[in-house]
Protein backbone atom coordinates (compact mmCIF):
# COMPACT_ATOMS: atom_id res chain seq x y z
CA UNK A 1 0.00 0.00 0.00
CA UNK A 2 1.90 3.32 -1.23
CA UNK A 3 1.43 6.54 0.84
CA UNK A 4 -1.17 8.43 -1.54
CA UNK A 5 -3.58 5.29 -0.71
CA UNK A 6 -3.10 5.73 2.80
CA UNK A 7 -6.75 6.93 4.18
CA UNK A 8 -8.47 8.20 7.59
CA UNK A 9 -10.48 5.40 8.86
CA UNK A 10 -13.17 7.35 10.73
CA UNK A 11 -13.86 5.14 14.08
CA UNK A 12 -17.04 6.08 16.00
CA UNK A 13 -15.65 6.80 19.42
CA UNK A 14 -12.76 8.65 20.32
CA UNK A 15 -11.22 6.00 22.66
CA UNK A 16 -11.20 3.54 19.72
CA UNK A 17 -8.81 6.17 17.56
CA UNK A 18 -6.46 6.92 20.97
CA UNK A 19 -5.90 3.24 21.60
CA UNK A 20 -5.23 2.74 17.76
CA UNK A 21 -2.76 5.09 17.58
CA UNK A 22 -1.01 3.82 21.05
CA UNK A 23 -1.07 0.54 19.04
CA UNK A 24 0.49 2.59 15.76
CA UNK A 25 3.22 3.75 17.31
CA UNK A 26 4.41 0.24 18.79
CA UNK A 27 4.34 -1.16 15.50
CA UNK A 28 6.41 1.90 14.94
CA UNK A 29 8.60 1.55 17.89
CA UNK A 30 10.06 -1.60 16.54
CA UNK A 31 10.29 -0.88 12.73
CA UNK A 32 6.84 -2.36 11.30
CA UNK A 33 5.22 -0.21 8.44
CA UNK A 34 2.06 -2.03 10.05
CA UNK A 35 2.00 1.17 11.85
CA UNK A 36 0.26 3.11 8.95
CA UNK A 37 -2.35 0.71 9.09
CA UNK A 38 -3.77 1.49 12.94
CA UNK A 39 -2.54 5.08 13.05
CA UNK A 40 -5.47 7.91 13.15
CA UNK A 41 -4.27 11.17 12.31
CA UNK A 42 -6.92 12.81 13.52
CA UNK A 43 -6.75 16.65 14.05
CA UNK A 44 -8.24 16.11 17.66
CA UNK A 45 -5.32 12.98 18.16
CA UNK A 46 -3.11 15.19 17.43
CA UNK A 47 -4.16 17.75 19.93
CA UNK A 48 -4.88 15.60 22.41
CA UNK A 49 -1.75 13.76 22.11
CA UNK A 50 0.24 17.24 21.61
CA UNK A 51 -1.34 18.13 25.32
CA UNK A 52 -0.06 14.82 26.68
CA UNK A 53 3.11 14.73 25.40
CA UNK A 54 3.69 18.50 26.94
CA UNK A 55 2.12 17.10 30.18
CA UNK A 56 4.21 14.11 30.77
CA UNK A 57 7.29 15.87 29.60
CA UNK A 58 6.51 18.97 32.22
CA UNK A 59 6.21 16.17 35.11
CA UNK A 60 9.15 14.50 34.34
CA UNK A 61 11.29 17.63 34.18
CA UNK A 62 9.44 18.28 37.51
CA UNK A 63 10.40 15.41 39.24
CA UNK A 64 14.59 15.57 37.96
CA UNK A 65 14.40 19.38 39.20
CA UNK A 66 16.47 20.38 42.40
CA UNK A 67 14.43 21.77 45.45
CA UNK A 68 13.83 25.50 44.58
CA UNK A 69 13.49 25.45 40.73
CA UNK A 70 11.14 27.62 38.92
CA UNK A 71 9.32 27.30 35.28
CA UNK A 72 12.04 28.04 32.60
CA UNK A 73 10.07 29.60 29.38
CA UNK A 74 13.38 29.03 27.47
CA UNK A 75 12.99 24.90 27.94
CA UNK A 76 9.44 24.73 27.15
CA UNK A 77 10.77 26.40 23.53
CA UNK A 78 13.33 24.01 23.37
CA UNK A 79 11.06 20.95 23.83
CA UNK A 80 7.93 22.55 21.18
CA UNK A 81 11.07 23.03 18.67
CA UNK A 82 10.72 19.29 17.49
CA UNK A 83 6.75 18.51 17.29
CA UNK A 84 6.52 22.12 15.20
CA UNK A 85 9.68 20.00 12.53
CA UNK A 86 7.21 16.73 12.71
CA UNK A 87 4.81 18.44 11.72
CA UNK A 88 6.15 20.76 9.10
CA UNK A 89 7.71 17.45 7.99
CA UNK A 90 4.02 16.43 7.45
CA UNK A 91 2.90 19.03 5.97
CA UNK A 92 5.38 19.06 3.05
CA UNK A 93 4.70 14.83 2.56
CA UNK A 94 1.18 15.68 2.52
CA UNK A 95 1.62 17.67 -0.39
CA UNK A 96 4.18 15.90 -2.46
CA UNK A 97 1.67 12.70 -1.95
CA UNK A 98 -1.60 14.52 -2.57
CA UNK A 99 -2.62 13.46 0.31
CA UNK A 100 -4.12 15.59 3.17
CA UNK A 101 -4.34 12.72 5.85
CA UNK A 102 -0.60 12.72 5.68
CA UNK A 103 -0.49 16.07 7.39
CA UNK A 104 -1.06 14.36 10.96
CA UNK A 105 0.36 11.08 10.55
CA UNK A 106 4.05 11.94 11.49
CA UNK A 107 3.60 13.85 14.10
CA UNK A 108 0.65 11.67 15.89
CA UNK A 109 3.19 8.81 15.95
CA UNK A 110 5.88 10.65 17.35
CA UNK A 111 3.55 12.63 20.06
CA UNK A 112 2.31 9.21 20.78
CA UNK A 113 6.04 7.94 21.71
CA UNK A 114 7.43 10.98 23.25
CA UNK A 115 4.33 10.48 25.61
CA UNK A 116 4.92 6.62 26.58
CA UNK A 117 9.08 7.89 26.91
CA UNK A 118 8.36 10.59 29.34
CA UNK A 119 5.79 8.62 31.76
CA UNK A 120 8.64 6.00 31.76
CA UNK A 121 11.27 8.57 31.97
CA UNK A 122 9.45 10.05 35.20
CA UNK A 123 8.76 6.72 36.36
CA UNK A 124 12.03 6.35 36.40
CA UNK A 125 12.65 9.17 37.78
CA UNK A 126 10.24 8.88 40.88
CA UNK A 127 12.11 5.63 42.36
CA UNK A 128 15.01 7.00 42.19
CA UNK A 129 13.72 10.03 44.57
CA UNK A 130 13.29 7.14 46.84
CA UNK A 131 16.73 5.53 46.10
CA UNK A 132 14.46 2.61 45.09
CA UNK A 133 17.07 1.79 42.29
CA UNK A 134 20.72 0.43 42.80
CA UNK A 135 23.87 2.69 42.84
CA UNK A 136 25.01 1.80 39.35
CA UNK A 137 21.79 2.37 37.39
CA UNK A 138 22.35 6.56 38.33
CA UNK A 139 25.42 6.68 35.79
CA UNK A 140 23.50 4.39 32.79
CA UNK A 141 20.47 7.01 33.47
CA UNK A 142 21.20 9.61 31.22
CA UNK A 143 22.20 7.08 28.68
CA UNK A 144 19.18 5.17 28.42
CA UNK A 145 16.65 8.66 28.06
CA UNK A 146 18.77 9.28 25.22
CA UNK A 147 18.20 6.50 23.85
CA UNK A 148 14.51 6.70 23.93
CA UNK A 149 14.89 10.22 22.69
CA UNK A 150 16.36 8.84 19.45
CA UNK A 151 14.96 5.95 19.07
CA UNK A 152 11.07 7.87 18.83
CA UNK A 153 12.74 9.42 16.08
CA UNK A 154 14.40 7.25 14.41
CA UNK A 155 12.01 4.34 14.52
CA UNK A 156 9.37 7.41 12.96
CA UNK A 157 12.32 7.53 9.53
CA UNK A 158 13.03 4.06 9.33
CA UNK A 159 8.93 3.30 9.00
CA UNK A 160 8.75 6.08 6.19
CA UNK A 161 11.99 5.34 4.46
CA UNK A 162 10.64 2.08 4.26
CA UNK A 163 6.96 3.01 3.17
CA UNK A 164 8.95 5.27 0.60
CA UNK A 165 11.16 2.49 -0.83
CA UNK A 166 14.39 4.29 -0.09
CA UNK A 167 17.76 2.88 -0.89
CA UNK A 168 19.63 0.99 1.77
CA UNK A 169 22.36 3.05 1.72
CA UNK A 170 20.07 6.77 1.79
CA UNK A 171 18.55 4.93 4.91
CA UNK A 172 21.63 5.02 6.29
CA UNK A 173 22.75 8.40 5.38
CA UNK A 174 19.60 9.78 6.96
CA UNK A 175 19.60 7.43 10.16
CA UNK A 176 23.41 7.99 11.13
CA UNK A 177 22.74 12.48 10.01
CA UNK A 178 19.82 12.27 12.47
CA UNK A 179 21.66 10.66 15.15
CA UNK A 180 24.30 13.33 14.90
CA UNK A 181 21.88 16.44 15.02
CA UNK A 182 19.53 14.92 17.59
CA UNK A 183 22.40 13.95 20.33
CA UNK A 184 24.00 17.02 19.40
CA UNK A 185 21.09 19.16 19.84
CA UNK A 186 20.06 17.29 22.95
CA UNK A 187 23.39 18.37 24.64
CA UNK A 188 23.35 21.64 23.98
CA UNK A 189 19.25 21.63 25.84
CA UNK A 190 20.33 19.97 28.72
CA UNK A 191 20.71 23.05 30.82
CA UNK A 192 17.66 24.38 29.70
CA UNK A 193 14.85 22.16 31.39
CA UNK A 194 11.31 23.05 31.47
CA UNK A 195 12.01 23.43 35.74
CA UNK A 196 15.22 25.44 36.09
CA UNK A 197 17.08 25.96 39.29
CA UNK A 198 18.05 30.09 39.66
CA UNK A 199 21.92 30.20 40.16
CA UNK A 200 22.38 31.81 43.26
CA UNK A 201 24.96 33.99 43.81
CA UNK A 202 26.67 32.91 47.10
CA UNK A 203 27.51 35.18 49.74
CA UNK A 204 29.09 33.98 53.67
CA UNK A 205 27.00 36.00 55.89
CA UNK A 206 29.24 37.53 58.68
CA UNK A 207 27.19 35.28 61.55
CA UNK A 208 27.83 32.22 59.62
CA UNK A 209 31.78 33.88 59.05
CA UNK A 210 31.91 33.68 62.66
CA UNK A 211 29.54 30.27 63.53
CA UNK A 212 31.95 27.89 61.48
CA UNK A 213 35.02 27.39 63.86
CA UNK A 214 31.86 26.01 66.80
CA UNK A 215 30.90 23.89 63.75
CA UNK A 216 34.06 22.48 62.77
CA UNK A 217 35.26 21.96 66.14
CA UNK A 218 31.94 20.03 66.68
CA UNK A 219 31.95 17.79 63.78
CA UNK A 220 35.81 17.03 64.20
CA UNK A 221 34.64 15.93 68.29
CA UNK A 222 31.88 13.99 66.83
CA UNK A 223 34.69 11.73 65.28
CA UNK A 224 34.85 8.53 67.71
CA UNK A 225 38.44 7.88 68.91
CA UNK A 226 39.89 4.21 67.07
CA UNK A 227 40.34 1.25 69.02
CA UNK A 228 44.23 -0.24 69.27
CA UNK A 229 44.71 -2.99 66.92
CA UNK A 230 41.47 -2.28 64.89
CA UNK A 231 41.80 -0.70 61.26
CA UNK A 232 39.22 1.92 60.87
CA UNK A 233 37.84 3.27 57.79
CA UNK A 234 37.09 7.00 57.31
CA UNK A 235 35.39 9.34 55.32
CA UNK A 236 35.83 12.54 54.26
CA UNK A 237 33.27 14.13 51.78
CA UNK A 238 33.91 17.71 50.50
CA UNK A 239 31.24 19.80 48.46
CA UNK A 240 32.99 22.33 47.19
CA UNK A 241 30.74 24.22 44.37
CA UNK A 242 28.52 26.10 46.62
CA UNK A 243 25.99 26.90 43.59
CA UNK A 244 23.27 23.80 43.32
CA UNK A 245 22.08 21.57 45.63
CA UNK A 246 22.69 18.85 44.25
CA UNK A 247 26.56 18.41 45.27
CA UNK A 248 25.17 19.10 48.80
CA UNK A 249 22.41 16.31 48.70
CA UNK A 250 24.87 13.84 46.63
CA UNK A 251 27.66 14.20 49.58
CA UNK A 252 25.41 13.24 52.11
CA UNK A 253 24.04 10.19 50.27
CA UNK A 254 27.81 9.28 49.62
CA UNK A 255 28.37 9.55 53.63
CA UNK A 256 25.24 7.71 54.39
CA UNK A 257 26.26 4.49 51.53
CA UNK A 258 29.71 4.47 53.28
CA UNK A 259 28.55 4.45 56.64
CA UNK A 260 26.07 1.52 55.86
CA UNK A 261 28.52 0.06 53.71
CA UNK A 262 31.72 0.42 54.94
CA UNK A 263 31.39 1.11 58.42
CA UNK A 264 32.48 4.68 58.63
CA UNK A 265 29.67 5.36 61.06
CA UNK A 266 31.50 7.67 63.59
CA UNK A 267 34.00 7.76 61.40
CA UNK A 268 33.06 10.56 59.09
CA UNK A 269 32.83 13.97 57.82
CA UNK A 270 31.18 16.37 55.87
CA UNK A 271 32.44 19.54 54.68
CA UNK A 272 29.68 21.30 52.26
CA UNK A 273 29.43 24.93 51.00
CA UNK A 274 26.01 25.65 50.54
CA UNK A 275 24.25 29.15 50.71
CA UNK A 276 21.25 27.25 52.84
CA UNK A 277 23.57 25.27 55.12
CA UNK A 278 26.34 27.47 55.92
CA UNK A 279 24.50 28.18 59.70
CA UNK A 280 24.75 24.36 60.12
CA UNK A 281 27.48 22.16 58.44
CA UNK A 282 30.87 23.27 58.34
CA UNK A 283 32.36 24.61 54.97
CA UNK A 284 34.72 23.33 52.82
CA UNK A 285 37.96 25.19 52.83
CA UNK A 286 41.84 24.67 52.93
CA UNK A 287 42.03 25.10 56.73
CA UNK A 288 38.86 22.58 57.66
CA UNK A 289 40.06 19.78 54.82
CA UNK A 290 43.27 19.71 56.17
CA UNK A 291 42.03 19.99 60.32
CA UNK A 292 39.59 16.94 58.80
CA UNK A 293 42.65 14.79 57.70
CA UNK A 294 44.73 15.40 60.54
CA UNK A 295 42.26 14.18 62.77
CA UNK A 296 41.39 11.02 61.05
CA UNK A 297 45.69 10.37 61.09
CA UNK A 298 45.26 11.65 64.53
CA UNK A 299 43.09 8.79 65.81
Amino acid sequence: MSLTSLKTVSLQRFSLNFAANIIATLWMLVGSTRAFSWVKPTFMQFAVFALLALGSNVLFSWLAAESGSIFNEQGLVSYLIWPMIILLSGIILARRASNQTLVFVPVVLWLVADTLSALLQSLVQFFGSYGWLPEWSYSFLPILFLVLFLWQTLSLLWIFSRRLRIPWWERIIILVGAVALLTIWQRNVADQPIFKQIPVEPVLEEAALYEQPRLLQQALNSIDPSIDGKTDWYFMGVAGFSGQNVFRSEINKVRELFDVRFGTSGHSLSLINNTYSWMDEPIATKTSILRGLKKSVSR
